[in-house]
């Protein structure tokens, strides 16, 4: 079990990887716009500054994080882990990443699959993954948007503030909780080519990377 306190601090580290990637992303995507001339457009971005905060909060905050944690950290881990944690950690946190089908979110959300599958696999219970996947939603997709939108120069401010609050933090209480990471081995064991083939290869994640891809390039050409 988590108890609260470390419900909170491994919160704190989400927060703190997803602002840190976020800003990588920036750069990332600003570098294409030089390229192209043109801005890369973020899908979520129109349904994440909209007028209806109540569909931001079911939407994006409640219903998506449930789905995606049963899909990712349910059934693509529970299939993942004889091969090993680090093996169901990586490849869910990559097709996790891959899903958002854009750059704007991908790395931070490939470290946040990274977390989310370890909190699984540490505790047998997804809800701890549900509640701080809903958390983290809810400050992207919610609260700073509306802070943001609200033209109060006093939250914006404390916002921004909370930004680096949480990047400062979030790394410290990382290394504090790095100690206690435990990774166990699978009953199959594969090495080499075989490995990748069996878990990169197959149809299944072949047609799934195809289909990113092509969301990917979409996003920026777009």
């Amino acid at each position: 079990k988590i108890s609260p306190l470390r419900f909170i601090k491994i919160f704190i580290i989400c927060m703190g990887a997803t602002y840190l990637f976020n800003f990588i992303s920036l750069g990332i995507n600003a570098l294409i716009s030089l390229i192209k001339h043109a801005p890369v457009s973020n899908p979520l971005a129109s349904i994440a500054t909209g007028e209806s905060l109540i569909l931001q909060v079911l939407v994006l905050s409640v219903s998506a994080p449930i789905v995606e944690e049963l899909i990712f950290r349910k059934l693509m881990l529970d299939r993942l882990r004889p091969y090993g944690d680090m093996t169901a950690i990586w490849v869910s946190a990559l097709a996790f990443s891959l899903f958002h089908g854009n750059l704007s979110q991908a790395l931070y959300a490939f470290v946040l699959g990274l977390i989310f599958a370890y909190v699984v696999i540490r505790t047998n219970n997804i809800l701890y993954s549900i509640g701080l996947h809903i958390l983290v939603n809810l400050f992207g997709s919610a609260i700073m948007p509306l802070i943001a939108l609200s033209g109060n120069t006093v939250l914006i401010t404390i916002a921004g503030l909370l930004v680096y609050v949480f990047l400062i933090a979030g790394i410290i209480a990382f290394i504090t909780e790095k100690k206690h990471i435990k990774l166990n081995k699978g009953e199959i064991t594969l090495t080499g080519f075989e490995r990748f083939k069996t878990h990169y290869l197959n149809i299944g994640m072949a047609l799934y990377f195809i289909m990113c891809a092509i969301m990917f390039i979409a996003a920026i050409l777009v």
